[in-house]
């Protein structure tokens, strides 16, 4: 049977539609999969990422190995510091509060230079331990912080040698770094938990600006200039020690306003034991101690606060 013209044309136009049909069909198939491939290629990446964000980092810290202590004038001690974690490229960096009671090297070498207080800082990076160092005149003298004596501190783990010993009685050999490392005990100076609402001695740099003073280092800021020289403060990391040269109104106000921020609640009795301090005296207010010493032979009064 011979087809009419019109159905062949008709059978024509069919199979075009077929095969167009057919090649978006298997078009449309490889597209979804290399969306899927694209798809798991992104999860992949995404999931890289949030395990790089959520790794852990060591953080550095530094405690100084011996607590606050009294050393006698003129004697020299050697203190170290355990840094972690060990193998920070950041040094370890000393500093005294008060060159007048004790120098210290930077290889931890403290010599004492006269009696009284001032803190002894270890630094790495920006991150400190302080202790209190009290220069006295004699083994007996008494603190005026009930600080142990060095010799105490650094002969208290005497009997822990004896415990070392081995079977035949003998004792072990200490290692070179054990042998200098002073000996440590815990008749530190007891810890107080600290209540206080008040900045803490490392944040009150960022407002001695705004009550008068201006900086002359990187810790130390000075009340007015050569005969208007009052005083000055000086802050380290765990303490704040507030010299007093030159009483008048305006550095009294300053003065208060120092203390208003570091002991917000209790700064008016503060100022008040400094006021009638006939000799230097130790107290605790709002959880943190606050030393007064007096001036001697016309040189600067003080007002010590630790964090």
């Amino acid at each position: 049977m011979r087809l009419r013209p019109v159905w062949v044309v008709v059978l024509c136009i069919l199979a075009v539609l077929l095969v167009i049909l057919l090649f978006r069909a298997c078009s449309k198939t490889d597209d979804d999969t290399s969306s899927n491939a694209s798809i798991s290629v992104i999860d992949m990446n995404a999931g890289v990422q949030t395990i790089e964000e959520t790794r852990a980092v060591e953080q550095t810290s530094v405690k100084i190995d011996i607590p606050s202590c009294k050393v006698v004038v003129g004697e020299k001690i050697y203190v170290t510091a355990t840094v972690t974690p060990a193998n920070t490229d950041r040094s370890l960096q000393w500093k005294s509060s008060d060159d007048k009671v004790f120098r210290v090297s930077q290889d931890g070498i403290v010599e004492i230079t006269g009696t009284g207080t001032a803190a002894l800082t270890a630094t790495v990076g920006n991150v400190s331990d302080a202790i209190v160092i009290e220069g006295i005149e004699k083994n007996d003298s008494k603190s005026q912080m009930n600080l142990p004596s060095y010799n105490e501190v650094s002969s208290s783990d005497n009997t822990d040698a004896d415990s070392n010993a081995d079977n035949d009685g003998q004792p072990q050999q200490e290692t070179q770094a054990a042998a200098a490392r002073p000996k440590t005990t815990q008749a530190a100076m007891p810890s107080v938990k600290v209540v206080s609402r008040g900045l803490r001695s490392y944040q009150l740099a960022d407002v001695l600006g705004g009550l008068g003073f201006h900086s002359t280092g990187d810790n130390v800021f000075v009340y007015g200039e050569g005969d208007d020289y009052s005083g000055e403060i000086i802050v380290q990391p765990d303490v704040s020690i507030i010299y007093i040269k030159k009483n008048s109104a305006d550095y009294e106000s300053a003065v208060q306003s120092v203390l208003q921020n570091l002991l917000p609640d209790e700064y008016t009795q503060a100022w008040s034991n400094y006021t009638s301090a006939a000799t230097d005296r130790t107290f605790t207010l709002e959880g943190r101690t606050v030393r007064i010493v007096t001036a001697g032979n016309g040189g600067h009064s003080q007002i010590v606060v630790y964090n």
